[in-house]
């Protein structure tokens, strides 16, 4: 289930693409700002133009930033697809010429649990909070 309840002041079919990929349904008569949400249903993708429901009803307001938006909009329990994580130690590979320094945001972008991984097996990190990720793509 989608955890965040955000929206972005733009409209655009590659944002309601990266929603549907995320697993968002779509409401065909989309037209203002995109909320998504678990409000009504599961993973709904809604439209609304009164900005002080939203805020009321603390909705992250992302203004026009596409990838703050997408980040918020990807966190759910079901699985770990499209969300961030934040590396907890800085970790190198010397064979491979690789550093990765503590604090290194790192996407998963396989559909399962990637916290298992990152913990027993590449570098332990943890899934970023909507505030982490608020200040990682600030603009």
């Amino acid at each position: 289930m989608f955890t965040t309840p955000c929206f972005i002041r733009k409209n655009n079919l590659e944002l309601i693409s990266n929603l549907k990929n995320l697993g968002y349904k779509c409401n065909p008569y989309l037209g203002f700002n995109i909320i998504a949400s678990n409000h009504f249903y599961k993973g709904n993708i809604y439209s609304y133009e009164n900005d002080k429901y939203l805020i009321k009803n603390k909705y992250i307001d992302c203004g026009e930033n596409e990838q703050l938006f997408l980040a918020i909009a990807a966190l759910n329990d079901d699985n770990d697809y499209m969300q961030w994580f934040i590396t907890e130690v800085d970790q190198s590979w010397v064979n491979q010429g690789v550093y990765c320094p503590r604090g290194s945001f790192i996407l998963c972008t396989i559909e399962h649990y990637c916290l298992d991984k990152f913990s027993s097996s590449v570098v332990p990190a943890h899934k970023a909070t909507v505030k982490e990720l608020v200040e990682h793509f600030k603009n």
